[in-house]
């Protein structure tokens, strides 16, 4: 009999059969990845095992759909094209007081295990969200102990999230899963915002001959304008563009301070729609889910050595670890290479000595001033017109150099000189190549929060022809990036953006032989400060990671 001549309640069995089928393939891969996860744990927790390997991508990424009993009551079926619901219903936003977390191996966690947090979105009717894309935070705490650590959220596409926590120390400790962004914002950010041009804004300040006139300015990637002064560099800026207004009377080049635009600061909103506005209501950011047991005692385990067995950080590269790190009591504890060495001052002078210390970046990297100058007790020069900090130390043969990157976002004027902008390809071409004995180390984040993901793609591009060139010259000198972090504030979508933008530096940088210093691990489990800089004992920690990649 031909498909076409069924009478419809044989066509509705054999749907019925086929629906059947698929739900009992689908129970199957469950339990094939339930045991892969194992596997996984297993091997992780002794760090034999390259967790970065496709076989467990593809674990990561499968998508098991799981209709409860309630749901599958209600559903009916609709031909070919698959099953509906009785009658119509709503999907709303993910929704933090209805989406709920579970520790599965709570009861039985030890010292070295990895803890495995399932979280659940819901919207606001309690209803299961059937797509990924939810931005979660998860860190793992000892309250008043300053120790914690971040868990590895990974996305199932389906509404589900598995988290991941390193337990590095025994006693009661707290999870804390924050939602810090639903995923329509996410989309909005991703497809939209981030794409927008003429978010970075500067007031463009001309003076010649005692005039001096002002007019705004913005970064632009590529399109079209009309009669704007514009500013490039052949080979650090060139389809990005500095373009300001023209000032009344005075010509394109007397330029002379840039501070930025106050209505475009990087930790304000600027540019959101109305309509959109409602996706960043502080009922929706940063907000932490009440429904789970957050509380989890980790047992010490006996005849185990907790050392963890790891390589020198000199062999660190640009690869996403799984995990970073733990801090235990103040001190950040690295899973990714071996950083337990640099805490002794007379250890930090060995490294450094007869080294030329180069910082280009933003305040995170100025940070590191202060803390060589307590560790090494030596004065600062702070350079009048360029603003370049340096610090020399004639007994250790030792000296710093701190360059601003260019176009940072100062807001006050005395600081904005055009002159301060020196890009760090020119440094590198600039400093003395009789010798090599440099540690260059490279932050351009924080101020290109603003740039869309094309123009910072260029920025960093021409960055990396000068690493190039520079590694050429200097094939034994240590190359650090330091990554983005969190800004430890709720109050912005800016956490999102750097983290994208970590992502953009790794597919740029990913083939040089530098070190990458991934931070957001350490700075998002540091629950015990909220400031956009980090206080002295997380510098000192980072200084300590500087040695780290620097020597072995």
């Amino acid at each position: 009999m031909m498909a076409g001549m069924l009478p419809k309640y044989w066509v509705a069995i054999i749907t019925l059969v086929v629906i059947n089928l698929g739900l009992i393939t689908i129970i199957s891969m469950r339990t094939n990845i339930s045991v892969n996860y194992e596997s996984f744990e297993r091997n992780t927790l002794r760090y034999k095992h390259d967790v970065r390997s496709e076989a467990h991508r593809t674990v990561f990424r499968s998508r098991v759909i799981d209709l409860s009993e309630k749901e599958s009551s209600i559903m009916k079926v609709v031909g070919g094209i698959g099953m509906t619901y009785k009658w119509p219903r709503s999907l709303g936003l993910t929704n933090p007081n209805a989406s709920e977390y579970k520790i599965e191996n709570g009861k039985n966690v030890q010292v070295g295990d990895l803890m495995k947090i399932n979280i659940i979105a819901r919207d606001e009717n309690g209803r299961l969200r059937t797509s990924g894309g939810d931005f979660f935070s998860v860190i793992l705490f000892q309250e008043g102990q300053n120790t914690s650590t971040t868990a590895r959220v990974i996305d199932h596409r389906n509404g589900t999230y598995t988290a991941y926590a390193y337990a590095g120390w025994p006693g009661i400790s707290v999870v804390s899963v924050t939602l810090v962004h639903p995923s329509d914002a996410i989309d909005y950010l991703k497809y939209n915002y981030t794409l927008l041009g003429h978010r970075a804004g500067f007031r463009g300040i001309f003076e010649r001959n005692n005039v001096t006139e002002q007019t705004s300015c913005v970064i632009q990637h590529e399109g079209s304008w009309q009669k704007k002064c514009e500013y490039f560099h052949p080979n650090n800026l060139y389809s990005t563009r500095l373009l300001c207004d023209p000032p009344p009377t005075l010509p394109c080049d007397a330029l002379t301070i840039l501070p930025r635009s106050d209505d475009t600061n990087a930790l304000n909103m600027p540019m959101v729609p109305e309509d959109k506005k409602y996706l960043f209501e502080e009922k929706r950011r940063y907000q932490k889910l009440r429904k789970g047991s957050s509380v989890v005692t980790v047992k010490e385990v006996q005849n185990r050595s907790s050392s963890l067995h790891l390589e020198s950080c000199t062999k660190a590269d640009m690869k996403a670890p799984f995990l970073d790190g733990f801090w235990y009591r103040g001190r950040y504890h690295s899973l990714v290479c071996d950083n337990s060495k640099w805490y002794s001052v007379k250890e930090s002078l060995l490294c450094l000595q007869n080294k030329h210390l180069l910082l280009l970046g933003d305040s995170q990297l100025r940070l590191w001033i202060r803390q060589i100058r307590t560790t090494l007790d030596i004065p600062v020069k702070v350079d009048k017109f360029t603003h370049a900090v340096s610090m020399s130390k004639p007994s250790l043969n030792f000296n710093v150099t701190f360059q601003f990157h260019p176009f940072f976002r100062h807001p006050a004027e005395g600081f904005s000189f055009v002159s301060d902008h020196r890009y760090e390809t020119q440094i590198l071409e600039d400093i003395d190549h009789t010798h090599c004995n440099y540690i260059v180390v490279f932050g351009p984040w924080a101020h290109y929060a603003l740039w869309t993901p094309a123009a910072y793609q260029e920025r960093l591009e021409f960055l990396r022809d000068g690493i190039l060139r520079f590694m050429k010259i200097c094939p034994d000198a240590v190359v650090i990036l330091k990554g983005p972090q969190p800004t430890k504030t709720t109050v912005t979508f800016f956490d999102y953006v750097c983290k994208t933008m970590m992502d953009t530096q790794r597919e740029v940088f990913g083939d040089l032989n530098i070190k990458y210093m991934n931070t957001w691990d350490m700075i998002e489990s540091a629950y015990w400060y909220q400031d956009p800089h980090p206080p002295d004992e997380i510098i000192n920690i980072q200084f300590q990671q500087l040695l780290s990649y620097s020597c072995s």
